[in-house]
């Protein structure tokens, strides 16, 4: 075979070799994976600590948690069954110590609790627009609510240890403020008022909840004080 001739062949046969690479890298990049998948994976350091990991729980809802040095699992986010987030966050005892939640209906809440995990303040803002704060005891009673109404109303509420609203503090959308006592039962005994006319106001109930006696100093300065009976009739009155 010619020199030349030899010469044309290397040179088809280096042709052929580079498009064959050429192929061979395409359908390579055409079968490449871009989706890997698998039902759990754990994030670890060069001594095979686990320091993250992303999979599922036993009830198939997603979840990503971080742990610390020791193995602890302190900040979990996840899906529950129903396709509601949550955020939670532990000490290093593994107790849960503030939550962040959003409800199917479309509220937000943030939990705060204390060491043995019981919350102790819940600050939420329900699908309506409406926020509350209600701070709780040990046993998770609720002990004091700081709300706002529909109509713009901010109020107060503080509860026995049953759970039981006895005292209310709230101011009115006309600017009048007003201080409520109650009893176990619900009924208010005494209450503190502004009126109208911008003077100081205070209501006396008997069990029933019924105004027996009334203290009143207008905004003239006169003062009025008036007894009544269980049906609400005067049985005396100053001036």
């Amino acid at each position: 075979m010619s020199r030349a001739r030899w010469s044309v062949v290397l040179a088809v046969v280096v042709v052929l070799a580079a498009v064959a690479v050429a192929y061979a890298a395409g359908q390579a990049k055409a079968t490449a994976p871009n989706v890997v998948r698998a039902q759990r994976f754990d994030l670890v350091d060069a001594k095979g600590r686990v320091w993250a990991a992303l999979g599922l729980l036993a009830d198939g809802s997603p979840a990503l948690a971080l742990a610390d040095e020791k193995g602890e699992w302190r900040a979990r986010l996840r899906l529950d069954d129903h396709g509601r987030p949550g955020l939670s966050l532990h000490d290093e005892k593994g107790k849960p110590r503030a939550v962040l939640v959003l409800d199917a209906d479309g509220g937000a809440g943030l939990a705060l609790a204390d060491e043995k995990g019981k919350p102790r303040a819940l600050l939420s803002v329900d699908a309506d627009g409406r926020p509350a704060l209600v701070l709780a005891d040990e046993k998770g009673k609720g002990r004091a609510m700081v709300s706002v109404l529909d109509d713009g109303t901010p109020c107060l509420s503080l509860h026995d240890e049953k759970g039981k609203p006895r005292v209310g503090l709230a101011v009115l959308p006309d600017g009048s403020p007003g201080l409520r006592l109650q009893d176990e039962k619900g009924e208010m005994r005494a209450g503190l008022v502004v009126l109208d006319d911008g003077g100081p106001g205070l209501l006396l109930s008997d069990e029933r909840g019924k105004v027996r006696a009334s203290l009143m100093v207008p905004a003239d300065g006169s003062p009025a004080l008036a007894l009544a009976d269980e049906k609400g009739g005067v049985l005396w009155s100053a001036p």
